[in-house]
């Protein structure tokens, strides 16, 4: 059964078949808002193959969590910041000489706010 209401899904490669005996695909877009370089995988040109197949566009919009040391500067003076403390980063003893300020903590490790 098709349906004319647009809506949107968030979509991996595996949920294909899924999504055209669902009968889902007519008019769809693919917005891509990972790391462009993922589609230069296998398994990122396999997908863009499979959207080529079925004439689904592609739109790449790269959304992302890691900010640049030059916005978390900023950001930590824009908020006055009494300790910035290096969290999802391989290099934390490098924010020494970034921040004035920073507290280093172990991975997994609780403390109050």
């Amino acid at each position: 059964m098709k349906t004319s209401n647009a809506g949107s899904v968030t979509f991996r490669a595996s949920m294909g078949r899924e999504l055209e005996r669902a009968g889902c695909l007519d008019r769809a877009q693919c917005v891509w808002s990972l790391w462009p370089g993922y589609l230069n995988s296998l398994s990122g040109e396999r997908m863009r193959e499979w959207l080529r197949d079925r004439q689904i566009s592609l739109t790449v919009l790269h959304s992302s969590g890691h900010a640049p040391v030059e916005d978390l500067q900023r950001l930590a003076a824009a908020i006055n910041a009494d300790r910035v403390i290096p969290i999802h980063t391989n290099a934390p003893a490098l924010y020494d000489d970034l921040f004035a300020t920073v507290e280093q903590r172990k991975d997994g490790e609780w403390w109050n706010v």
